[in-house]
């Protein structure tokens, strides 16, 4: 996952939610972030090059811990 041209993380699982899919991103500091799959906030996803591209809106990338059993 990249941000501002920067590697911030990397996705660890995809939800399928009621209202839209989400991202599970494993940041660079082991928090975990919730990015909503929406062309607003993932514009550029290349899989052929594995990385995608997200809009860092202030709070979209702050994340929580990832417990022992995760």
């Amino acid at each position: 996952v990249m941000a501002e041209e920067r590697k911030v993380g990397e996705v660890v699982d995809v939800l399928e939610l009621p209202a839209h899919p989400t991202l599970s991103v494993r940041k660079l500091d082991g928090t975990l972030a919730m990015v909503p799959f929406v062309p607003d906030l993932v514009p550029s996803v290349d899989l052929e090059g594995g990385h995608l591209t997200v809009v860092p809106l202030e709070g979209l990338l702050e994340g929580e811990p990832i417990s022992e059993r995760d």
